[in-house]
């Protein structure tokens, strides 16, 4: 890249399967969000040529109010959408970030609510669920991770995210944010999400990085505004 310091982290398509019954829609392009920069590359990607196609500088992040792009995944509309977790002063604020067909970021997904923390984020179209997870504020983990402050009580638990976020697809309602401690589970940093590979699956699975552990969690589609996921250590 053309820039020193952007720390490139995850990356994405901008078509998939999700974007079905479309002879137009062409995986051609990698969506590359900066981690530290708040930059996100677009390549376009041509048998074994690849070459820069556009540059979305940071600014245009900051003016809808989000930092520290993460995750990226492509919509059925036609739409790129990324995790962020922060706002424009690089506290903690987890928010989605759309790109329209023309990789130009135009609003924010949850429009009416955000979460404390933001990190990855997976869904199921044919279920109207999207889960997200939680890491920290770009403020925090973007000078580095310090063990002297370890000796501080409840440093952890103050700057790091412990709750997933269920979320209607199809609107960007928040259903329910769940914190993984209840019950007495150890659980801080849930990171890494994912659903079974199948399109139907209401099973997925959550890691959590600091303390260790992974969770598996059901959707239950008959108790989805008041218990939608049943969570398994």
């Amino acid at each position: 890249m053309a820039n020193i310091g952007d720390e490139l982290h995850h990356s994405g398509w901008n078509a998939c399967s999700s974007c079905y019954n479309d002879c137009n829609k062409n995986r051609n392009k990698l969506i590359l969000p900066c981690l530290r920069s708040n930059r996100i590359y677009i390549l376009n990607v041509n048998g074994s040529d690849t070459e820069l196609f556009k540059t979305i500088e940071p600014e245009e992040l900051l003016r809808l109010n989000v930092s520290g792009p993460h995750t990226s995944h492509c919509l059925p509309t036609g739409d790129v959408m990324i995790s962020c977790t922060g706002d424009s002063n690089g506290n903690n604020q987890g928010s989605f970030l759309l790109l329209n067909s023309r990789f130009e970021p135009y609003k924010r997904w949850n429009q009416q609510t955000s979460v404390d923390y933001g990190y990855d984020f997976w869904y199921q179209p044919r279920l109207n669920i999207l889960i997200s997870t939680e890491w920290a504020a770009p403020n925090i983990f973007r000078p580095g991770f310090f063990a002297g402050n370890l000796s501080e009580p409840d440093w952890i638990d103050n700057h790091y995210g412990h709750s997933i976020h269920v979320w209607e697809f199809n609107t960007g309602k928040l259903l329910k944010s769940i914190d993984l401690r209840s019950n007495g589970n150890d659980a801080c940093m849930p990171l890494e999400i994912r659903f079974l590979h199948s399109p139907t699956s209401p099973i997925g699975f959550v890691a959590c990085a600091y303390s260790s552990n992974v969770f598996r969690f059901r959707y239950n589609e008959s108790e989805r505004e008041t218990n939608p996921l049943q969570i398994d250590e």
